[in-house]
Protein backbone atom coordinates (compact mmCIF):
# COMPACT_ATOMS: atom_id res chain seq x y z
CA UNK A 1 0.00 0.00 0.00
CA UNK A 2 1.41 3.35 -0.79
CA UNK A 3 1.77 5.86 1.81
CA UNK A 4 -1.12 7.84 2.85
CA UNK A 5 -1.01 11.82 2.88
CA UNK A 6 -2.61 13.37 5.79
CA UNK A 7 -5.08 16.11 3.95
CA UNK A 8 -8.40 15.08 5.71
CA UNK A 9 -11.42 16.82 7.29
CA UNK A 10 -12.18 14.84 10.43
CA UNK A 11 -15.97 14.80 11.56
CA UNK A 12 -16.15 13.90 15.66
CA UNK A 13 -18.56 11.38 14.56
CA UNK A 14 -16.75 9.69 12.88
CA UNK A 15 -14.92 8.60 16.11
CA UNK A 16 -18.00 7.93 17.91
CA UNK A 17 -18.85 5.04 15.84
CA UNK A 18 -18.28 1.46 18.08
CA UNK A 19 -17.19 -1.63 16.68
CA UNK A 20 -19.58 -4.16 17.83
CA UNK A 21 -17.81 -7.07 18.18
CA UNK A 22 -19.15 -9.64 20.85
CA UNK A 23 -16.49 -10.10 23.93
CA UNK A 24 -15.56 -13.69 23.08
CA UNK A 25 -14.02 -13.32 19.89
CA UNK A 26 -11.04 -11.97 18.86
CA UNK A 27 -11.38 -9.17 15.81
CA UNK A 28 -9.76 -9.70 13.00
CA UNK A 29 -8.07 -6.56 10.73
CA UNK A 30 -7.25 -6.59 7.08
CA UNK A 31 -6.35 -3.40 5.22
CA UNK A 32 -6.27 -3.14 1.59
CA UNK A 33 -7.70 -7.33 1.61
CA UNK A 34 -4.47 -8.25 3.28
CA UNK A 35 -4.41 -9.34 7.03
CA UNK A 36 -2.67 -7.91 9.47
CA UNK A 37 -0.64 -10.67 12.28
CA UNK A 38 -0.11 -8.04 15.35
CA UNK A 39 2.44 -9.72 17.82
CA UNK A 40 0.14 -8.73 20.37
CA UNK A 41 -3.79 -9.74 19.78
CA UNK A 42 -6.29 -7.00 19.61
CA UNK A 43 -8.21 -6.43 22.73
CA UNK A 44 -11.82 -4.80 22.96
CA UNK A 45 -12.37 -2.30 25.90
CA UNK A 46 -15.88 -0.44 26.49
CA UNK A 47 -16.56 -1.95 22.41
CA UNK A 48 -13.78 -0.16 21.14
CA UNK A 49 -11.11 -2.12 19.29
CA UNK A 50 -7.39 -1.70 20.59
CA UNK A 51 -4.29 -2.94 18.58
CA UNK A 52 -0.30 -2.28 18.89
CA UNK A 53 0.42 0.93 18.01
CA UNK A 54 3.60 -0.07 15.98
CA UNK A 55 2.00 -2.58 14.45
CA UNK A 56 -1.00 -0.26 13.05
CA UNK A 57 1.12 2.86 12.18
CA UNK A 58 3.91 0.33 10.15
CA UNK A 59 0.92 -1.13 8.52
CA UNK A 60 -0.45 2.23 6.99
CA UNK A 61 2.72 3.51 6.52
CA UNK A 62 2.84 5.77 9.10
CA UNK A 63 6.41 7.11 10.41
CA UNK A 64 5.97 6.40 14.03
CA UNK A 65 7.53 8.93 16.37
CA UNK A 66 7.28 8.32 20.03
CA UNK A 67 8.19 10.16 23.47
CA UNK A 68 8.85 8.43 26.51
CA UNK A 69 8.38 11.36 28.69
CA UNK A 70 5.09 12.00 27.64
CA UNK A 71 4.19 8.46 26.31
CA UNK A 72 2.82 10.41 23.17
CA UNK A 73 3.22 8.73 20.04
CA UNK A 74 2.50 11.45 16.34
CA UNK A 75 2.81 10.58 12.50
CA UNK A 76 2.51 13.92 10.64
CA UNK A 77 -0.79 15.49 11.63
CA UNK A 78 -1.69 12.28 14.19
CA UNK A 79 -1.21 12.51 17.79
CA UNK A 80 -2.23 10.67 20.98
CA UNK A 81 -1.29 9.99 24.54
CA UNK A 82 -1.52 6.99 26.61
CA UNK A 83 -4.32 7.72 29.25
CA UNK A 84 -5.46 10.85 27.75
CA UNK A 85 -8.73 10.81 25.30
CA UNK A 86 -7.66 13.91 24.16
CA UNK A 87 -6.10 13.37 20.06
CA UNK A 88 -5.20 15.56 17.90
CA UNK A 89 -5.64 14.56 13.77
CA UNK A 90 -4.90 17.49 11.09
CA UNK A 91 -4.78 20.21 13.45
CA UNK A 92 -8.50 19.39 14.91
CA UNK A 93 -8.86 17.99 18.66
CA UNK A 94 -10.38 14.78 18.92
CA UNK A 95 -12.20 13.19 21.96
CA UNK A 96 -11.48 9.66 22.40
CA UNK A 97 -14.37 7.11 23.77
CA UNK A 98 -11.13 5.21 25.26
CA UNK A 99 -7.68 6.22 25.84
CA UNK A 100 -4.12 4.53 24.47
CA UNK A 101 -3.32 2.05 27.20
CA UNK A 102 -0.24 -0.13 28.33
CA UNK A 103 -1.25 -3.28 28.62
CA UNK A 104 1.27 -6.22 29.75
CA UNK A 105 3.94 -3.73 28.67
CA UNK A 106 2.62 -2.85 25.07
CA UNK A 107 1.17 0.65 23.95
CA UNK A 108 -1.70 -0.24 22.46
CA UNK A 109 -4.31 1.95 20.66
CA UNK A 110 -7.66 2.67 18.95
CA UNK A 111 -7.96 1.21 15.90
CA UNK A 112 -11.12 3.30 14.40
CA UNK A 113 -8.94 6.64 15.52
CA UNK A 114 -5.81 5.92 14.14
CA UNK A 115 -6.84 5.13 10.57
CA UNK A 116 -9.54 7.08 9.92
CA UNK A 117 -7.07 9.58 10.66
CA UNK A 118 -4.96 8.25 8.14
CA UNK A 119 -8.02 8.92 5.60
CA UNK A 120 -8.59 5.05 5.48
CA UNK A 121 -11.77 3.69 5.58
CA UNK A 122 -12.89 1.52 8.06
CA UNK A 123 -15.82 -1.24 8.57
CA UNK A 124 -16.99 -3.90 10.44
CA UNK A 125 -18.50 -7.06 9.58
CA UNK A 126 -20.38 -8.22 12.52
CA UNK A 127 -21.16 -11.50 10.82
CA UNK A 128 -17.61 -12.48 10.45
CA UNK A 129 -16.04 -10.14 13.54
CA UNK A 130 -13.75 -8.83 10.91
CA UNK A 131 -12.49 -4.85 10.32
CA UNK A 132 -11.82 -3.78 6.94
CA UNK A 133 -9.89 -1.15 6.59
CA UNK A 134 -9.52 0.22 2.87
CA UNK A 135 -6.87 2.84 1.54
CA UNK A 136 -7.39 6.01 -0.88
CA UNK A 137 -4.04 5.82 -2.27
CA UNK A 138 -5.39 3.29 -4.64
CA UNK A 139 -7.77 6.03 -6.40
CA UNK A 140 -6.12 8.95 -5.64
CA UNK A 141 -4.31 11.24 -7.72
CA UNK A 142 -1.95 12.71 -5.29
CA UNK A 143 1.86 10.99 -6.56
CA UNK A 144 4.39 12.64 -9.11
CA UNK A 145 6.27 11.75 -11.42
CA UNK A 146 9.00 13.68 -10.18
CA UNK A 147 12.22 13.34 -8.29
CA UNK A 148 11.86 15.92 -5.82
CA UNK A 149 12.15 16.45 -2.52
CA UNK A 150 10.38 18.63 -0.54
CA UNK A 151 11.18 20.32 2.81
CA UNK A 152 8.59 22.07 5.02
CA UNK A 153 8.26 23.52 8.43
CA UNK A 154 5.26 22.96 10.59
CA UNK A 155 4.79 24.72 13.46
CA UNK A 156 1.15 23.41 14.28
CA UNK A 157 0.66 22.25 18.17
CA UNK A 158 0.47 18.88 17.67
CA UNK A 159 2.50 17.86 14.52
CA UNK A 160 5.04 20.54 14.56
CA UNK A 161 8.12 19.75 12.86
CA UNK A 162 10.37 19.62 9.76
CA UNK A 163 8.87 17.52 7.40
CA UNK A 164 10.95 15.60 4.13
CA UNK A 165 8.13 14.64 1.40
CA UNK A 166 8.94 12.65 -1.60
CA UNK A 167 6.28 13.92 -4.06
CA UNK A 168 6.57 10.93 -6.13
CA UNK A 169 5.48 7.98 -3.47
CA UNK A 170 3.97 10.66 -0.62
CA UNK A 171 6.73 9.50 2.05
CA UNK A 172 6.76 11.77 4.69
CA UNK A 173 9.30 12.19 7.67
CA UNK A 174 9.58 14.33 10.37
CA UNK A 175 13.45 14.93 10.47
CA UNK A 176 13.08 17.01 13.90
CA UNK A 177 10.17 16.96 15.69
CA UNK A 178 9.07 20.06 17.77
CA UNK A 179 11.50 22.63 16.74
CA UNK A 180 11.61 26.18 17.74
CA UNK A 181 12.36 28.14 14.50
CA UNK A 182 11.67 31.91 15.36
CA UNK A 183 11.56 33.23 11.89
CA UNK A 184 9.12 30.26 10.05
CA UNK A 185 12.32 30.13 7.46
CA UNK A 186 13.96 27.20 6.45
CA UNK A 187 16.89 26.73 3.77
CA UNK A 188 18.96 23.92 2.27
CA UNK A 189 22.51 24.08 1.40
CA UNK A 190 24.48 20.88 0.52
CA UNK A 191 23.40 18.42 2.87
CA UNK A 192 22.28 20.34 5.50
CA UNK A 193 18.92 22.13 6.29
CA UNK A 194 19.10 25.18 8.25
CA UNK A 195 16.88 27.56 10.32
CA UNK A 196 17.32 30.31 12.95
CA UNK A 197 15.75 29.47 16.36
CA UNK A 198 16.42 28.18 20.18
CA UNK A 199 16.58 25.73 22.49
CA UNK A 200 13.97 25.05 24.99
CA UNK A 201 14.58 27.60 28.11
CA UNK A 202 17.43 28.73 26.75
CA UNK A 203 16.85 32.71 25.35
CA UNK A 204 19.72 32.51 23.20
CA UNK A 205 19.16 33.05 19.98
CA UNK A 206 20.82 30.27 17.59
CA UNK A 207 20.88 29.06 13.97
CA UNK A 208 20.41 25.94 13.64
CA UNK A 209 21.43 23.32 11.08
CA UNK A 210 20.59 19.57 10.46
CA UNK A 211 21.36 16.65 7.82
CA UNK A 212 18.39 16.33 5.70
CA UNK A 213 18.25 12.70 6.37
CA UNK A 214 17.95 13.61 9.73
CA UNK A 215 19.83 12.82 12.87
CA UNK A 216 20.68 15.59 15.85
CA UNK A 217 20.70 19.29 14.93
CA UNK A 218 23.75 21.35 15.46
CA UNK A 219 23.07 24.65 17.41
CA UNK A 220 25.87 27.85 16.80
CA UNK A 221 25.16 31.09 18.88
CA UNK A 222 24.39 34.66 17.59
CA UNK A 223 24.93 37.52 19.24
CA UNK A 224 21.95 39.48 19.75
CA UNK A 225 18.37 38.38 18.52
CA UNK A 226 17.84 40.55 15.97
CA UNK A 227 19.56 38.51 12.90
CA UNK A 228 17.01 37.75 10.56
CA UNK A 229 18.73 34.46 8.56
CA UNK A 230 17.82 34.62 5.13
CA UNK A 231 20.22 32.67 3.16
CA UNK A 232 23.33 30.27 3.31
CA UNK A 233 26.57 29.21 1.42
CA UNK A 234 29.19 26.98 2.36
CA UNK A 235 30.39 27.59 5.73
CA UNK A 236 28.77 31.47 5.82
CA UNK A 237 25.39 32.23 6.46
CA UNK A 238 23.92 35.46 5.52
CA UNK A 239 20.95 37.50 7.47
CA UNK A 240 19.44 41.17 8.13
CA UNK A 241 20.36 42.78 11.45
CA UNK A 242 16.71 45.29 11.02
CA UNK A 243 17.05 46.96 13.94
CA UNK A 244 20.71 48.08 12.99
CA UNK A 245 19.85 48.16 9.10
CA UNK A 246 23.24 46.11 9.03
CA UNK A 247 23.58 43.51 6.73
CA UNK A 248 25.63 40.23 8.19
CA UNK A 249 27.52 36.92 8.16
CA UNK A 250 28.01 34.86 10.03
CA UNK A 251 30.73 31.91 9.54
CA UNK A 252 29.87 28.41 10.67
CA UNK A 253 33.49 27.47 11.71
CA UNK A 254 34.79 30.43 13.48
CA UNK A 255 31.54 31.32 14.97
CA UNK A 256 32.23 34.97 14.11
CA UNK A 257 29.72 37.16 13.10
CA UNK A 258 31.00 40.46 11.16
CA UNK A 259 29.12 43.42 9.26
CA UNK A 260 29.08 43.10 5.56
CA UNK A 261 27.33 46.48 4.70
CA UNK A 262 25.50 49.03 6.54
CA UNK A 263 22.81 50.18 4.75
CA UNK A 264 19.58 52.87 4.47
CA UNK A 265 16.25 51.74 4.95
CA UNK A 266 15.31 48.21 4.94
CA UNK A 267 11.61 47.29 5.43
CA UNK A 268 11.23 43.58 6.32
CA UNK A 269 7.69 44.01 6.54
CA UNK A 270 7.90 44.17 2.34
CA UNK A 271 8.58 41.02 1.66
CA UNK A 272 11.71 41.55 -0.41
CA UNK A 273 14.44 39.87 1.12
CA UNK A 274 17.95 39.49 -0.49
CA UNK A 275 19.08 37.23 -2.66
CA UNK A 276 22.62 35.79 -2.60
CA UNK A 277 23.37 34.81 -6.22
CA UNK A 278 27.15 34.06 -7.67
CA UNK A 279 28.61 35.70 -4.59
CA UNK A 280 26.42 39.23 -4.73
CA UNK A 281 24.12 39.77 -2.30
CA UNK A 282 21.03 41.73 -3.67
CA UNK A 283 18.70 43.39 -0.96
CA UNK A 284 16.46 46.90 -1.41
CA UNK A 285 16.46 50.11 0.11
CA UNK A 286 12.87 51.96 1.14
CA UNK A 287 12.25 55.34 1.10
CA UNK A 288 8.44 55.73 1.58
CA UNK A 289 7.43 53.02 -1.21
CA UNK A 290 9.74 53.70 -2.87
CA UNK A 291 12.69 51.19 -3.58
CA UNK A 292 16.52 50.98 -4.97
CA UNK A 293 17.97 47.78 -5.62
CA UNK A 294 21.46 47.11 -4.65
CA UNK A 295 24.10 44.69 -4.65
CA UNK A 296 27.40 43.69 -2.57
CA UNK A 297 29.59 41.57 -3.15
CA UNK A 298 30.16 39.14 -0.24
CA UNK A 299 33.66 40.33 0.66
CA UNK A 300 32.59 43.24 2.42
CA UNK A 301 33.24 45.55 -1.35
CA UNK A 302 31.43 48.69 -2.07
CA UNK A 303 27.74 48.18 -3.03
CA UNK A 304 26.68 48.93 -6.59
CA UNK A 305 22.67 50.72 -7.50
CA UNK A 306 21.10 48.89 -10.21
CA UNK A 307 17.63 50.63 -9.43
CA UNK A 308 16.50 53.79 -7.90
CA UNK A 309 13.41 54.23 -6.48
CA UNK A 310 11.21 52.23 -8.04
CA UNK A 311 7.04 52.39 -7.00
CA UNK A 312 5.67 49.44 -5.51
CA UNK A 313 7.47 46.92 -5.67
CA UNK A 314 6.75 43.51 -4.76
CA UNK A 315 8.14 40.49 -5.53
CA UNK A 316 12.25 39.93 -7.89
CA UNK A 317 14.53 37.26 -8.87
CA UNK A 318 17.79 37.62 -10.60
CA UNK A 319 18.81 34.91 -13.12
CA UNK A 320 21.81 35.09 -15.79
CA UNK A 321 22.66 38.86 -16.49
CA UNK A 322 19.70 40.77 -15.25
CA UNK A 323 17.12 41.56 -12.24
CA UNK A 324 13.16 40.63 -13.21
CA UNK A 325 10.90 42.23 -10.72
CA UNK A 326 7.24 43.19 -10.32
CA UNK A 327 4.77 45.51 -9.28
CA UNK A 328 1.36 46.52 -9.40
CA UNK A 329 1.70 49.74 -10.96
CA UNK A 330 4.22 48.46 -13.81
CA UNK A 331 4.04 44.63 -14.39
CA UNK A 332 7.10 42.78 -14.71
CA UNK A 333 10.03 44.64 -15.92
CA UNK A 334 13.65 43.80 -16.44
CA UNK A 335 17.11 45.34 -16.11
CA UNK A 336 20.40 44.52 -16.46
CA UNK A 337 23.40 44.53 -13.52
CA UNK A 338 24.56 47.80 -14.52
CA UNK A 339 21.25 49.38 -14.66
CA UNK A 340 21.74 50.75 -18.23
CA UNK A 341 19.34 48.45 -20.12
CA UNK A 342 15.52 48.03 -19.17
CA UNK A 343 12.82 46.12 -20.75
CA UNK A 344 8.66 45.92 -20.23
CA UNK A 345 7.81 42.07 -20.16
CA UNK A 346 4.46 42.32 -19.07
CA UNK A 347 1.90 45.20 -18.86
CA UNK A 348 -1.47 45.93 -17.96
CA UNK A 349 -1.88 43.07 -15.04
CA UNK A 350 -4.76 45.05 -14.03
CA UNK A 351 -6.79 48.09 -12.54
CA UNK A 352 -4.80 50.14 -10.58
CA UNK A 353 -8.15 50.48 -7.56
CA UNK A 354 -7.31 46.29 -7.34
CA UNK A 355 -6.15 44.98 -4.27
CA UNK A 356 -3.75 42.82 -6.23
CA UNK A 357 0.04 41.59 -5.74
CA UNK A 358 2.20 39.70 -8.40
CA UNK A 359 4.79 37.23 -7.87
CA UNK A 360 7.52 35.99 -9.83
CA UNK A 361 10.51 33.35 -10.20
CA UNK A 362 12.67 32.59 -12.79
CA UNK A 363 13.35 29.02 -14.25
CA UNK A 364 15.95 28.81 -17.30
CA UNK A 365 14.18 30.96 -19.86
CA UNK A 366 10.80 31.50 -18.08
CA UNK A 367 9.14 33.61 -16.19
CA UNK A 368 6.57 32.03 -13.74
CA UNK A 369 4.23 34.52 -12.39
CA UNK A 370 1.35 35.07 -9.95
CA UNK A 371 -1.65 37.67 -10.16
CA UNK A 372 -3.35 38.06 -6.83
CA UNK A 373 -5.86 39.89 -6.26
CA UNK A 374 -8.59 40.74 -3.49
CA UNK A 375 -12.33 41.06 -4.92
CA UNK A 376 -15.22 41.99 -2.05
CA UNK A 377 -12.63 41.06 0.44
CA UNK A 378 -12.43 36.97 -1.13
CA UNK A 379 -8.94 36.29 -2.63
CA UNK A 380 -8.22 34.79 -5.81
CA UNK A 381 -5.88 34.76 -8.45
CA UNK A 382 -3.75 32.88 -11.40
CA UNK A 383 -0.45 31.66 -12.03
CA UNK A 384 1.12 32.66 -15.46
CA UNK A 385 4.36 31.40 -17.40
CA UNK A 386 6.17 33.63 -20.28
CA UNK A 387 9.48 33.91 -21.95
CA UNK A 388 11.85 36.36 -20.42
CA UNK A 389 11.93 38.02 -23.86
CA UNK A 390 8.39 38.64 -22.96
CA UNK A 391 7.02 35.84 -25.71
CA UNK A 392 4.89 33.04 -24.99
CA UNK A 393 2.59 33.82 -22.48
CA UNK A 394 0.39 31.09 -21.11
CA UNK A 395 -2.09 30.78 -18.36
CA UNK A 396 -1.15 27.95 -16.45
CA UNK A 397 -4.43 27.77 -13.79
CA UNK A 398 -6.67 30.12 -11.78
CA UNK A 399 -5.31 30.09 -8.39
CA UNK A 400 -3.74 32.33 -5.72
CA UNK A 401 0.04 31.90 -5.66
CA UNK A 402 1.71 33.58 -2.93
CA UNK A 403 4.57 31.30 -2.43
CA UNK A 404 6.89 29.81 -5.69
CA UNK A 405 9.30 27.02 -6.28
CA UNK A 406 10.20 25.31 -9.73
CA UNK A 407 11.79 21.94 -9.80
CA UNK A 408 11.98 18.81 -12.14
CA UNK A 409 8.99 20.73 -14.48
CA UNK A 410 6.72 20.67 -11.46
CA UNK A 411 5.84 24.46 -10.24
CA UNK A 412 5.32 24.06 -6.46
CA UNK A 413 2.91 27.14 -4.58
CA UNK A 414 1.59 27.80 -1.66
CA UNK A 415 -1.53 30.11 -1.06
CA UNK A 416 0.03 30.52 2.74
CA UNK A 417 -2.20 33.05 4.42
CA UNK A 418 -4.93 32.35 2.69
CA UNK A 419 -5.82 28.89 3.17
CA UNK A 420 -2.44 27.17 4.02
CA UNK A 421 -2.25 24.42 0.93
CA UNK A 422 0.30 23.46 -1.11
CA UNK A 423 0.14 22.34 -4.39
CA UNK A 424 2.18 21.05 -7.71
CA UNK A 425 1.01 21.61 -11.18
CA UNK A 426 2.77 21.02 -14.65
CA UNK A 427 3.92 24.10 -16.39
CA UNK A 428 1.64 22.86 -19.54
CA UNK A 429 -1.16 23.12 -16.36
CA UNK A 430 -1.40 19.08 -16.26
CA UNK A 431 -0.91 17.19 -12.87
CA UNK A 432 -2.85 19.85 -10.83
CA UNK A 433 -2.12 17.92 -7.53
CA UNK A 434 -2.84 19.24 -3.78
CA UNK A 435 0.17 18.03 -1.95
CA UNK A 436 -0.51 19.39 1.50
CA UNK A 437 -3.02 21.29 3.89
CA UNK A 438 -2.63 22.85 7.08
CA UNK A 439 0.79 24.14 5.98
CA UNK A 440 1.71 27.36 7.95
CA UNK A 441 5.47 27.57 7.39
CA UNK A 442 8.14 27.85 4.65
CA UNK A 443 8.75 25.18 2.06
CA UNK A 444 11.78 24.23 0.31
CA UNK A 445 12.08 22.15 -2.94
CA UNK A 446 14.92 20.34 -4.87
Amino acid sequence: MRRIILTLTLLLAAFAIPFPASADETPRVFVDGQELNFDVTPILISERVLVPMRGIFEALHLALQWDENSQTAWSGNICCTVGSTEAWANGNRIILQVPPNIIDGRVMVPLRFIAEAANCRVDFDASTNIVNILSTSSDTNIHMNSAAQLYYYNPGNSNAGIYRLSPDSMAETNLFPFPIITNNDILLDGNYIYFKGAKYGDRQAYLVRILKSGGTPEYFALKGDLFWFTDVSGDDAYGMDYDQNKIIKYNFKTGQQSIIYSSGMIDRSSGLEFKLVNGYLYFWEWNGSDASLYRVRTDDSEATQIIKGLEHVESYDVSGDKVYYSSYRNGINAISLDGKDQISIVSNIGNLSDERSIKLIVSDTRIYYSVNKKENGIANGSLWSIETNGKSKTKICDSAALNLAVCNGYIFYSNFPIQKTLYAIKADGSDHLKLLSNIWGSFCVE
